[in-house]
């Protein structure tokens, strides 16, 4: 059986003090406005993207809420969601290539330090 779990629900129960917001896969103007405006006060955002680079949408919210968080990214399927660009705006990227249970474990792990991250990237960013 498939248990389906959502990036920002998982946060929300598994830090205190956190709330999890869920956008659509290629938010327009309006809803990256709205983000904007429930996020003012948080100081980090730990932001997960799914396909942002065919869903421009999930981009265009990171580098927005960047100008003015500390973000930490997190590619949940593959690494073509990092970019140079990306990599100038947030203070941490990584790639998970899936989007499971078991990946979100491994993600609270590491922002915990109770696992470090290692890898080498299967691509260039030039």
């Amino acid at each position: 059986k498939y248990d389906r779990v959502l990036f920002p629900s998982y946060m929300e129960s598994t830090f205190k003090n956190t709330r999890g917001y869920l956008i659509s896969a290629n938010p327009d103007e309006n809803e990256i406005k709205e983000l904007v405006d429930k996020t003012k006060s948080h100081k980090t955002i730990y932001f997960a993207t799914y396909n942002g680079h065919l869903q421009n949408g999930q981009i265009k919210a990171l580098k927005e809420l960047a100008k003015d968080h500390k973000i930490v990214h997190f590619a949940l399927r593959n690494p073509y969601d990092i970019s140079k660009d990306i990599l100038e705006k947030v203070e941490t990227s990584v790639i998970t290539y899936e989007y499971s249970k078991r990946i979100l474990d491994d993600i609270a792990k590491l922002i915990n330090q109770s696992l470090k991250p290692e890898g080498k990237l299967p691509i260039s960013l030039e």
